[in-house]
């Protein structure tokens, strides 16, 4: 029979990088009610961690073989109860229960968006503070070429406009339909 790994019992306030060695919690029934046990990699080392329905296992099962995963056990100092604190590691995302695992995203393109919508409203800010003026006399196209000026300075970012559509042309002399006079007898009242 092969060796069971050791446990690892969690001691408040220390925090404990792991990596989840399963897909799911191996699960059984005690005389406490049913209790999940993970396999994790600990500073190198495999443990087996026990944990029951609530607490833990709630935080844990969100998260598949492979992931890295940071917990710390928690005695707060209300007097409240102690729980665990688990968040993924650097690199891993939360997994929704029975999801298969999702590449990480592309945090360059997120933060270079994140960065662009930034440079966009410091711009407008600046626009409207440049022109020393109360919302009552603000010129909104006077705005919009100030911020488009900051955006080219800060980072090249041009907005394509919307094509100005030509105004429709006036209908000739005898296409013209004239309206009806205007009379009182008209009014409902």
């Amino acid at each position: 029979m092969a060796e069971q790994p050791p446990k690892l019992k969690f001691q408040y306030g220390k925090v404990y990088h792991c990596e989840l060695l399963y897909d799911s919690p191996k699960t059984g029934e005690g005389q406490y009610g049913t209790w999940y046990m993970y396999g994790m990699k600990y500073k190198g080392i495999e443990y087996t961690v026990f944990t029951s329905s609530k607490g833990l296992n709630k935080r844990l099962e969100r998260y598949r073989k492979g992931d890295q995963i940071v917990i710390e056990k928690i005695d707060p100092p209300d007097g409240g109860y102690p729980y665990y604190d688990v968040v993924p590691d650097e690199g891993t995302r939360v997994a929704v229960p029975d999801a298969p695992k999702q590449e990480a995203p592309d945090w360059d393109a997120i933060n270079d968006n994140k960065t662009k919508d930034i440079h966009r409203q410091v711009c407008l800010k600046l626009a409207v503070q440049s022109m020393g003026t109360t919302k009552k006399n603000l010129d909104l196209s006077e705005v919009a070429s100030r911020m488009k000026g900051l955006l080219i300075i800060l980072d090249g970012l041009i907005e394509e406009e919307a094509p100005v559509e030509a105004p429709a042309e006036a209908p000739a002399e005898e296409e013209r339909v004239e309206a009806p006079p205007h009379t009182d007898d008209d009014l409902p009242f």
